[in-house]
């Protein structure tokens, strides 16, 4: 039972690849092969013809390379437009965030005098007792 379900599905497998892959390439290869002998045939023995067809394959072998070329030049205005933007842009900001820097530093100092300044005041206090001590207790001794 299994090797004939196997031959069916092998058999169905071998139909789509001819009809899905490989005689849509033979088609497409015999109808190139028709548009180029079609082309080529009757130029052999007209001149005209020939220059003419020459410059056709001229401009569409060209084609691809020019909008190749359109497409590079859209995407390089775009970035040197978009420098210029940024170039414009960058001292505006730039002055806005270092205000703001400015003032979180002149927060941060204003904020830290006033968490130490007790602590400094407190010491020098203790420091100013302490050399009244010395100064009084070398006093005494003399």
């Amino acid at each position: 039972m299994n090797t004939n379900i196997k031959n069916s599905v092998n058999s169905n497998h071998r139909k789509q690849v001819f009809w899905q892959i490989v005689f849509p390439i033979i088609l497409a290869v015999l109808v190139f092969l028709l548009i180029a002998l079609s082309l080529t045939l009757p130029g052999f023995s007209d001149a005209v013809q020939n220059e003419r067809f020459a410059n056709i394959s001229t401009v569409l072998l060209l084609l691809p390379v020019l909008f190749t070329l359109v497409l590079f030049l859209l995407i390089f205005s775009m970035l040197i437009w978009g420098i210029y933007k940024i170039t414009v842009l960058i001292p505006v900001y730039s002055q806005k965030l270092l205000n703001m820097m400015t003032l979180v530093s002149d927060s941060i100092r204003y904020w830290t005098d006033a968490i130490t300044s007790p602590i400094l005041s407190i010491k020098s206090w203790l420091s100013v007792i302490g050399s009244i001590n010395k100064i009084s207790g070398h006093h005494s001794n003399h």
